[in-house]
């Protein structure tokens, strides 16, 4: 059984600067995020967490982060968001 995302409209609108943030970022709303959103609480929980480890002045090193990054999305059987990004920051060229 497969879970369907719910128009953009049914979410909460504390995830809306999220949803806005990805769209600014990344062109569209990932479908992860608006499976995950079903959740409102957890998704906001897993997103504060992220943007902590992902922050500019974060004290783990970006080419570990990068790793991390890469290893979560194969465990989801998905490919990463930006992998040209993430191939650069592993190389060192970021």
């Amino acid at each position: 059984m497969r879970i369907a995302a719910r128009p953009l409209n049914q979410y909460s609108l504390l995830l809306k600067p999220f949803f806005w943030n990805q769209r600014r970022k990344y062109g569209a709303v990932l479908q992860s995020a608006l499976l995950w959103a079903r959740a409102p609480k957890l998704f906001m929980g897993v997103a504060v967490l992220y943007g902590m480890i992902d922050r500019q002045s974060s004290p783990i090193d970006p080419a570990l982060r990068s790793l991390v990054t890469v290893r979560a999305a194969g465990l989801e059987q998905q490919t990463p968001d930006r992998p040209a990004g993430l191939l650069r920051q592993l190389l060192g060229r970021a």
